[in-house]
């Protein structure tokens, strides 16, 4: 029995494998040390609190999956003592590899009203604090009127990085897409010239990889 979640499904599967004499393996997806803004304004014990919580969920388990190496590390360093294997997350290197048409690309550009020959930056990702996205609506500020920065996705801090985009006078350049289908994300890296992220947490930073698989450079 494999659970992904802590929170939600972890229980409901435990309960599954013990009924079923079956072992329980985890996969450990979020470094939670970087969300304690969300319960704690203080960060350290935010921090001891994520340490004791995970190694407690953890040490229920029989085996551990952690996406990364990075995470392995610091499973450890929290005292898991479960064996833990690195497996990555598979991802369709494929779909991001095919070459768009060149008019979906000049109709997707029409359609956000953006002029030919502007260069365009792109962040795909959740609005979240932990992603920074101020840094780079701050930076975009100061580049040349001839840019565009393509903000795909959705999330809690929405509606104050509008506010902000308002505040620094650049609503002209700056167009929040919103959340799209997951069969068009790659249209959206093959109408970019540069990938662009300033997040201060990433798990396995799959949308680097698909940017990667999509021949456009990363600037992070």
């Amino acid at each position: 029995m494999n659970s992904q979640c802590e929170f939600s499904t972890f229980l409901p599967a435990k309960k599954i494998a013990k009924n079923l004499h079956i072992p329980l393996i985890h996969t450990y997806h979020t470094v939670y040390e970087d969300y304690t803004h969300y319960f704690s304004t203080n960060i350290v014990l935010g921090k001891t609190v994520v340490k004791k919580l995970t190694k407690s969920i953890l040490g229920k388990t029989d085996c551990v999956i952690a996406p990364t190496e990075k995470i392995r590390k610091m499973l450890v360093n929290y005292g898991v003592n479960q064996p833990i294997e690195v497996i990555p997350t598979g991802i369709e290197l494929e779909k991001y590899k095919k070459i768009t048409d060149k008019h979906d690309l000049i109709s997707l550009k029409k359609e956000l009203n953006i002029p030919q020959g502007t260069l365009i930056l792109l962040f795909v990702g959740r609005l979240a604090d932990e992603k920074n996205i101020d840094e780079l609506l701050r930076y975009s500020a100061l580049l040349n009127r001839n840019s565009m920065l393509l903000i795909v996705g959705d999330g809690p801090e929405k509606v104050r990085l509008e506010k902000l985009v308002l505040e620094l006078g650049i609503a002209g350049r700056v167009r929040f897409v919103g959340m799209i289908c997951p069969d068009e994300v790659s249209k959206y890296y093959h109408a970019a010239d540069l990938f662009v992220s300033a997040s201060t947490s990433e798990t396995q930073g799959l949308t680097y990889i698909e940017a990667l698989a999509s021949g456009l450079p990363l600037l992070c």
